[in-house]
């Protein structure tokens, strides 16, 4: 974040957990933080003056990490924030999840033909 540019919602509300010591400070997860508050940035700008605001175009990013990092902690509060807020319906969803909703995309490459038998002849 540049000097000058106030925190967005994700930030604030890790530098609460970080100040109240229900998490400690952490490097990584205060830079997600800052590319969750972009996103919601975005977000904001994109329906800022409009009487009857227009449907945000698909906007995402992949956060990933060990287990116990934060992540759902972040994704929960931009959720939140864009919900409530900017009153615009969200889907949030662990990899797997998404991965399953992908019903269009095949998941696996279309199986090989069978392999040629050692005892063919042509």
């Amino acid at each position: 974040m540049s000097p000058g540019e106030s925190m967005g919602p994700v930030a604030r509300r890790l530098a609460a957990l970080v100040r109240d010591r229900r998490l400690l400070e952490d490097p990584c997860q205060a830079a997600a933080a800052g590319r969750l508050d972009a996103v919601y940035r975005r977000a904001v700008a994109s329906r800022r003056g409009l009487k009857r605001p227009v449907p945000l175009r698909r906007m995402g990013l992949y956060l990933h990490g060990g287990v116990g990092v934060g992540k759902s902690l972040l994704m929960d509060t931009l959720a939140e924030h864009v919900r409530e807020e900017l009153r615009v319906p969200v889907r949030r969803a662990h990899f797997h999840e998404f991965m399953l909703g992908k019903s269009n995309a095949p998941l696996m490459p279309a199986p090989l033909p069978a392999p040629i038998p050692p005892d063919y002849t042509p």
